[in-house]
């Protein structure tokens, strides 16, 4: 990233995809690159990414599994179990905590994968003081 004579990094992730400068943000991931300058951020959000057809599954066969055991299929309700416990394993682990930034033409969404709560607050934090110390000088 080239930077502006007027312009510093504020911070930088430690993979260095993530930067944020005294005026913009900017995330890189493998080819594709997203600039927002900061006072164009309409929000900053912070969620999960998942996949919600294990969920699904894991609640269906789980259920069946149920059904099978009381009925006169209960061979049959220990590979629904299995089914059920592996499904659901599968949806917590493709469970992704992200940080989505906002404009109005764009917006950076990043995962945070090995950031704790604490980290991603903070990082949160920095966002809107480095933003709002931007406006305040406008």
């Amino acid at each position: 990233m080239e930077l502006w004579n007027f312009e510093n990094i504020v911070t930088r992730s430690e993979s260095s995809n993530l930067i944020l400068t005294t005026h913009r943000i900017r995330y890189q991931y493998r080819k594709k690159i997203t600039s927002l300058m900061l006072d164009q951020i309409s929000g900053i959000e912070v969620g999960y990414e998942s996949k919600p057809v294990y969920l699904l599954i894991a609640i269906l066969c789980g259920g069946a599994g149920g059904i099978a055991a009381m009925g006169q299929y209960a061979d049959a309700s220990i590979p629904l179990f299995f089914v059920a416990l592996l499904t659901l394993v599968i949806y917590l682990n493709s469970r992704k905590h992200s940080i989505t930034v906002s404009s109005a033409s764009t917006k950076i969404i990043f995962f945070t994968s090995g950031i704790n709560q604490e980290g991603i607050r903070h990082i949160v934090n920095q966002i809107e003081h480095t933003r709002a110390k931007l406006i305040k000088a406008l």
